[in-house]
């Protein structure tokens, strides 16, 4: 009997003497649950890379990350697919310098976001700058196809240089701005800048340099129609604001009537500053009692050319746009449509309008 009490006694306590000896055993991983607060990859959003701080590299969204470019489709079915837009990189600030301004440009949607007049000091101190730091999201730029519109107003372009200065006494330079759509079009937006003038040439040019790019204009047809925008508004540069804001209007000029809209008015209504006129298109702008910012049409020969002029605004940033429709022109090689305006930001100085010879001067209040 005793044998057996002490086989058993070994039996029963020979576990326990080896977790004293050895421990206790290693505690298993803990697997977390998924919960409601748990972030998760969205699948209808692109795919997203993580971006590098470097101030060369493309500027990154909010989140610190940056879409991976999509290819084209090179087998589009509609208008509407062939003329999206190929995704690029965010949008990039590219800077110009004349002895007279300097000027930022931002590829989304091509637009001028800064405009400082090295000949004019400000007196908070610095140079005037005419571009709000408010403005509407998107610019107002369009192509008008027999079959389709693209919007331009966030184009993804890419700048062929981040940098551009003209010295006095230099020759002209451009920058030019690329965008490509779905179905291989090409819209460039090209900037002609000259050292000691204030005006700007702006040339829209919607290219087919591929056999694919020629195809996808069955389903768009030809461009018709090119917008070109400004609706930035301007700046007040008075010491006192309020003694400005009756000067501050946009104008328009169709044949032989000149249209104004007041900005003051767009405290009560945008319709109040929004009008639209066809006819033989001159020029529109937004102004202060001191600077400018145009659009003026180029005349060849003489010859007017017939547009459309529209005047708005937004009630949320207070800016006043304008907006001129003008007819496509055929290009060159593989430009299929151009069209050009000629930009004048900068002091309402009587000599220098009339130098347009277009009765710009006359708009001034």
């Amino acid at each position: 009997v005793l044998a057996f009490v002490l086989i058993f006694l070994i039996l029963a306590g020979y576990p326990y003497l080896m977790r004293l000896i050895q421990g206790p055993p290693p505690e298993a991983p803990v697997t977390a649950a998924a919960d409601s607060t748990a972030v998760v990859a969205d699948l209808d959003e692109p795919a997203r890379v993580p971006v590098e701080s470097d101030q060369a590299a493309s500027a990154p969204d909010e989140t610190g990350f940056q879409e991976i470019p999509v290819e084209a489709d090179t087998n589009p079915t509609n208008a509407t697919e062939a003329l999206a837009f190929v995704s690029g990189a965010s949008g990039e600030t590219v800077h110009v310098r004349t002895p007279l301004y300097q000027i930022d440009i931002d590829t989304r949607g091509g637009r001028i976001i800064r405009w400082l007049g090295l000949e004019f000091g400000h007196h908070e101190g610095g140079n005037v700058q005419l571009v709000p730091g408010e403005y509407p999201e998107r610019g107002s730029d369009r192509v008008l196809f027999r079959g389709g519109d693209l919007d331009l107003g966030a184009a993804p372009y890419q700048a062929d240089q981040p940098r551009l200065e003209l010295r006095s006494g230099s020759g002209p330079a451009t920058l030019t701005l690329t965008a490509e759509t779905a179905g291989g079009l090409e819209v460039r937006k090209i900037f002609t800048f000259r050292p000691d003038v204030y005006g700007i040439e702006v040339d829209m040019v919607v290219a087919a340099p591929t056999e694919a790019a020629r195809s996808a204009l069955n389903l768009t047809g030809s461009p018709e129609t090119f917008r070109f925008g400004w609706n930035q508004g301007i700046v007040p540069t008075e010491r006192v604001e309020r003694m400005e804001v009756p000067n501050m209007r946009a104008v328009a000029k169709i044949g032989e009537d000149l249209h104004t809209k007041k900005r003051q008015d767009l405290n009560k209504s945008v319709d109040k500053v929004t009008g639209q006129w066809t006819g033989s298109a001159h020029y529109a702008g937004v102004q202060s009692r001191y600077f400018t910012a145009m659009g003026i049409v180029p005349q060849e020969e003489g010859t007017p050319i017939e547009g459309t002029i529209r005047l708005s605004g937004d009630e949320e940033t207070l800016a006043q746009s304008w907006a001129i429709d003008l007819p496509a022109d055929r290009g060159v090689g593989d430009e299929i449509a151009v069209a050009r305006l000629d930009y004048f930001i900068g002091p309402q100085d009587a000599e220098l309008l009339q130098a347009y010879g277009r009765g710009l001067e006359k708009s001034m209040d």
